[in-house]
């Protein structure tokens, strides 16, 4: 006796998206060449990415058409900067003149 199995066919004009992934990573250091431990990695435009870890490296999955990172932590200014096609990504971040008034 035959199991009852259904099958779906896929009509022709069906498609199938297939969306490219890459990888970029690398390290974040501060001006004195320390690495910055929980800078926060992001798409530009977005609130998804990933933060550095206690070496200052991160990794990312980044989507077709994504084509900036931008990096910010307390303390140092943001920078965005293209994605390489190749290579890792080994940013430094310059601190931020201003300074926090308590006060306030």
């Amino acid at each position: 006796m035959m199991p009852d199995v259904s099958v779906a066919k896929k009509s022709n004009n069906e498609k199938t998206v297939v969306q490219q992934m890459r990888t970029a990573k690398g390290t974040v250091k501060g001006p004195d060449g320390e690495p910055l431990i929980g800078v926060t990695i992001r798409f530009e435009g977005t609130t998804i990415g990933v933060s550095t870890d206690a070496d200052g490296y991160f990794s990312i999955r980044v989507p077709e058409g994504i084509t900036k990172l931008t990096f910010s932590c307390l303390g140092y200014k943001s920078k965005t900067i293209p994605i390489p096609a190749r290579g890792d990504v080994d940013i430094t971040l310059e601190e931020d003149g201003g300074s926090f008034d308590e006060n306030r």
